[in-house]
């Protein structure tokens, strides 16, 4: 009887910690940034930020976006 009890408590364990990874997939979209410097001489000490992220449409749904950072050259 008590092998069952803790059987179940497994088992509710494992179902939390699942569901918690699939809600945290979906509600996270993820992309990648560069940060290359301006080539206008008016604003050579400024950067720009170049973003990629998926084509999803679903990406206006995300609760966050990752963004990791591009190092592949031009």
């Amino acid at each position: 009887m008590t092998g069952g009890f803790i059987a179940f408590g497994i088992g509710v364990c494992i179902g939390c910690i699942m569901t918690f990874i699939i809600e945290r997939n979906y509600k996270t979209g993820y992309g990648a940034f560069k940060i290359e410097q301006m080539d206008d001489p008016d604003y050579k000490d400024f950067y720009k930020i170049c973003i990629s992220v998926s084509k999803s449409p679903k990406l206006l749904d995300k609760n966050k976006i990752i963004l990791l950072k591009d190092n592949s050259p031009k």
